[in-house]
């Protein structure tokens, strides 16, 4: 943390906006010692560079970042799914949350970020989703992901507007990170599969990781401590070895993508191929039995896996052609793929409520042309976001959300790549995205504002 001048020691202070807790000792001692790092926000004063960096005051009290915290550990831990905690289910602990943070959104409107047009095109997509309810061939899948997705929505506002400083951004990605650690630990304990929901079949476990992978490369090399460092080298890993696991061959294209992606984006290209060329030996040495034979039958034409999900894709298609404009209901594909197919009852098996394993030929012919206009709108924005804290970014050597954004493009380029063999369009995670994105645009430019004003970010 570069000093301060004295003349300015008094000025700055005093511009610094201050959360219940706080004093103007706390920031006085953050100027004049630039050594120490200070939580203005929750009045706390530590020494040393090993946490996150904190600078900036959030315009938001710490109970509600808690809120975002352990929505996201429940989430992505799935601790409701652990063995023992079944009764937590009962109380619904996400659905609290949820509530907690409708609640606080209501109460201090004046801290949602006005004009944001991103909500407006998730609110459009949530709208159209749920008007699809009353018509669709099974009504209760559409309401089961409508609520999902508005969920999502609710998430994406209360991050925006919660995380606001770098400090909370940096935790929130390391929970997220640590998460995910988890649940590469549970796959390597239990056949490749994640713990609960979302994580249970390996192919979502192996897609989960790829996206938190990109995270662990950048904490690494920004890390300004040994145990920052090992943190997340050890969830790095865990999570390659938790893709290897899987046996995911949509998962090891998407690990591919992730090193693409990060030998493109970072600056240590030598350090990462010299990393790759190590993670290489290593894969072929302790590879399982089997590992590198199931991945080349992604090339062989006669595999039945390969030949059911181009029929199931081609179904899809069909489905697309007969309902282009609005398509037939979030959720019902796999309900309408009977108007499709022909077997015979005797001597074959319908695909009757089978996924399609691809987010592309999901939301086409689930959603239709108008469905995938506002999911590309979503990911354009995704990808304007990102830009915009790279470029800020890059004019801040104090700043780490440079290395942040950079990682957030990683990991949607993987998902948008291993997806496309994935059935994952209602998930979460491209939601996760969509919030973080946002969040470090809007971190950059408070930090640009400040920049301006003269104070230290």
């Amino acid at each position: 943390m570069r000093q301060i001048e004295p003349s300015r020691a008094t000025e700055l202070m005093m511009s610094l906006p201050l959360q219940p807790g706080a004093t103007r000792s706390n920031v006085s001692a953050a100027i004049a010692a630039p050594n120490r790092t200070t939580d203005v926000a929750s009045g706390g004063d530590r020494a040393g560079s090993g946490a996150p960096r904190r600078a900036l005051a959030s315009a938001t009290p710490p109970a509600a970042f808690t809120l975002i915290v352990v929505y996201v550990i429940l989430d992505y831990v799935r601790v409701q799914d652990l063995p023992g905690f079944g009764a937590l289910r009962a109380i619904r602990p996400a659905l609290l949350l949820m509530l907690g943070m409708i609640g606080y959104l209501l109460a201090h409107r004046d801290c949602v970020p006005a004009g944001e047009k991103k909500f407006l095109v998730c609110g459009l997509l949530a709208a159209f989703m749920a008007s699809w309810i009353p018509f669709a061939t099974n009504n209760y899948w559409a309401f089961q992901i409508t609520i999902d997705v508005l969920t999502m929505v609710v998430f994406i506002v209360a991050l925006s507007a919660i995380v606001d400083t770098e400090y909370r951004f940096a935790l929130t990605v390391r929970v997220f990170l640590g998460a995910l650690a988890f649940q590469a630990v549970w796959g390597l304990t239990h056949e490749g599969h994640g713990n609960g929901g979302i994580f249970g079949d390996e192919n979502d476990l192996s897609l989960a990781l790829n996206l938190a992978l990109p995270f662990a490369v950048v904490g690494a090399s920004s890390a300004r401590s040994v145990r920052d460092r090992i943190y997340f080298v050890v969830c790095g890993i865990l999570c390659i070895c938790g893709i290897v696991v899987s046996f995911s061959r949509g998962g090891f294209l998407g690990l591919v993508v992730v090193w693409i992606g990060v030998l493109l984006m970072t600056r240590r290209r030598l350090a990462v191929i010299g990393l790759t060329f190590t993670a290489v030996l290593a894969l072929s040495a302790l590879a399982p039995p089997g590992y590198f034979e199931e991945m080349q039958t992604m090339q062989n034409e006669e595999d039945g896996t390969r030949k059911e999900r181009i029929m199931m894709w081609g179904f899809a298609w069909k489905a697309f052609e007969d309902n282009p404009i609005f398509g037939v209901g979030p959720g019902n594909i796999p309900w309408r793929i009977g108007d499709y197919e022909e077997y015979d009852d005797k001597s074959g098996r319908s695909h009757l409520g089978f996924q399609m394993h691809s987010i592309y030929l999901t939301l086409l012919p689930e959603l239709g042309i108008t469905g995938v206009v506002l999911y590309s709108m979503l990911v354009f924005m995704n990808v304007r976001d990102i830009g915009v804290a790279i470029r800020i970014g890059r004019r801040n050597p104090s700043s780490d959300i440079d290395g942040y954004a950079r990682a957030l493009a990683v990991s949607l380029a993987a998902y948008l790549t291993s997806g496309a063999f994935i059935s994952v369009l209602y998930v979460p995670h491209f939601y996760y995205l969509t919030a973080l994105t946002l969040a470090a645009r809007r971190i950059a430019q408070r930090q640009s504002r400040a920049i301006e004003r003269g104070q230290h970010v």
